[in-house]
């Protein structure tokens, strides 16, 4: 048997980096599908109704803290991301938007390929 002088060890490391590299990019982030992702709670805006963010989120509030005749605060809690909206009169009056990011982003992060996307806003 002939003896390479590469081990397998090395292609094996550079097959699984090669998988988690692409895996890391977002395909397909400009289409917008509902959910709760980083990327639809960028697309909340002041002014919106209530009616639109459920669209973007995928569906009604996970949790209501607080909720009156006028106003309201709505979470949506997700596996990663988390949304907090106040809503007066049925619009958007504030958010905030929480990101955990994953062990692969965590992982990016530190090597300096992604920047880190906890966001409040």
């Amino acid at each position: 048997m002939l003896k390479s002088k590469t081990p397998l060890r090395f292609w094996l490391v550079l097959a699984v980096f090669c998988l988690l590299l692409g895996f890391s990019f977002d395909f397909g982030s400009s289409d917008i599908k509902p959910g709760l992702t980083k990327s639809n709670c960028d697309r909340i805006e002041v002014g919106m109704n209530e009616k639109q963010v459920e669209a973007l989120l995928g569906g009604p509030a996970t949790w209501v803290v607080v909720e009156d005749s006028d106003s309201a605060v709505k979470m949506w809690i997700g596996r990663e991301c988390s949304a907090t909206i106040g809503f007066a009169d049925g619009r958007v009056l504030w958010r905030s938007f929480y990101y955990e990011p994953t062990l692969l982003d965590r992982i990016l992060e530190k090597l300096g390929l992604r920047s880190k996307k906890n966001s409040s806003s």
